[in-house]
């Protein structure tokens, strides 16, 4: 068996296994809400596990911890729908610089000291005349 026979063998247990772990959350997830739920939530909470289901799977290597960081994310933001969390993106976007100002103002600063670096040059050449 060659090497990428291996890796793809590789690939396709680590997407049962994550396959069978959605599934067994969303089993949790059923159960446990059954006893007191309105209707709203559980229509948002299938709208999630759709959109979950319907994106592109994340690259087979995760980083270290990363697992267990994207089930914390997954369990706190599980009852947001998608438009509170648009509306909080823009709430957040709108508090701080945006990206484009954030490099301007670097660009700048290197600038600054390549010019003041320049000066000091200047100065020290001009004390050895």
């Amino acid at each position: 068996m060659s090497a990428k026979q291996k890796r793809e063998l590789k690939k396709a247990v680590k997407k049962k296994e994550i396959q069978e772990e959605a599934e067994t959350v969303e089993d949790v997830i059923d159960s446990g809400e059954s006893e007191d739920i309105s209707e709203p939530r559980t229509h948002s909470i299938q709208s999630q596990t759709h959109s979950i289901q319907n994106q592109p799977q994340q690259p087979q290597q995760l980083k270290r911890r990363q697992k267990s960081k994207l089930k914390k994310i997954k369990e706190k933001y599980k009852d947001q729908d998608d438009e509170e969390r648009q509306l909080k993106m823009e709430i957040l976007a709108s508090a701080g610089k945006s990206e484009e100002d954030t490099k301007k103002d670097k660009k700048r600063k290197k600038i600054k000291q390549k010019e003041q670096k320049q000066k000091q040059q200047q100065q020290q050449q001009q004390l050895d005349i």
